[in-house]
């Protein structure tokens, strides 16, 4: 592990494998916990790879696998959040079981915007619009968010 608490290529990977045992023992909070830092994990090593490439092939091709093991466990999150919200709404011999609760941590960020929306030529809107209503708020919001998470530059984009 590096000093800033982030993992290396190869805790990333093992991070991924524990979660889908943890998965197949049916510890879906312990897999759920380990697929976030394991996306995390390869979302900054294919952010700090690109970024020292210079164009290297080699350093190019890990950014990319970094990238596509991301979206590997992004995914098996979401269906991990899937199952268990499903889990959490069927009866079990009788008893129904409550769904399982999370302490999540929010980030507060204070960002400067300006007013410039990305249109094609004929002036459509390239992002979150409301057809036909003159409400920007959506669009502004996603300019926000978009500037919060470095661009369009990641997997689910």
């Amino acid at each position: 592990m590096a000093s800033d608490g982030t993992l290396n290529f190869q805790e990333a990977e093992a991070a991924l494998a524990k979660a889908a045992v943890k998965a197949s023992q049916q510890d879906l909070d312990a897999a759920y916990d380990l697929y976030v830092r394991a996306a995390k994990a390869f979302l900054h090593l294919a952010r700090t790879t690109a970024s020292n490439s210079g164009g290297r092939t080699q350093s190019a091709v890990l950014s990319a696998r970094c990238r596509e093991n991301a979206a590997k466990a992004l995914e098996r999150a979401e269906q991990i959040k899937a199952r268990r919200s499903t889990l959490g709404s069927q009866s079990s011999g009788g008893t129904r079981k409550p769904p399982a609760t999370r302490n999540l941590a929010v980030n507060v960020y204070s960002i400067v915007i300006d007013d410039a929306l990305p249109a094609t030529d004929e002036g459509l809107l390239l992002c979150a619009s409301t057809r036909g209503t003159r409400v920007l708020w959506p669009s502004i919001i996603e300019k926000a968010y978009m500037k919060v998470m470095g661009g369009y530059d990641f997997p689910g984009s």
